[in-house]
């Protein structure tokens, strides 16, 4: 055990709490270390094991969460991210602070291998410009 479970958030899309933030200066002020280590339940909730992440994080007496998602994007076909996607949201809402803004702004979610997934909650403005300038770069 290399960091205490207080400090551990085990993603996992089968989590029932939203994540709420990356950043631990923003967290409420509670007792104890802050939730500043991630763990990608993702790696192992594979189709024919679903849930293994959560059964994981709850035998570890770690907290478990999912990322905020629902209402911005779904996925079509399968509720799994890549790697590469998680770990680019987790960055740019490190960075911003902003789930909206990271989550639109994920250049894993407008590439192969899940742009032919993903499908938009809420397109605004600035998904539609995004799109149309990925479009032109592409072409």
């Amino acid at each position: 055990e290399v960091f205490e479970p207080e400090r551990c958030v085990y993603l996992s899309s089968e989590a029932e709490e939203d994540l709420a933030t990356t950043r631990a200066c923003d967290q409420d002020v509670t007792p104890g270390p802050p939730r500043d280590v991630f763990i990608l339940g993702g790696l192992v909730d594979y189709k024919d094991r679903p849930g293994v992440a959560l059964e994981r994080a709850q035998a570890m007496g770690v907290c478990a969460a999912r990322l905020p998602l629902k209402g911005r994007v779904r996925l079509h076909h399968t509720s799994c991210l890549t790697t590469v996607a998680v770990m680019q949201l987790l960055c740019l809402h490190h960075d911003c602070g902003d789930w909206d803004r990271a989550i639109r702004t994920c250049p894993a979610l407008y590439n192969a291998p899940l742009r032919k997934y993903v499908i938009w909650e809420r397109p605004d403005k600035k998904v539609k410009q995004h799109l149309s300038e990925q479009q032109q770069q592409s072409s």
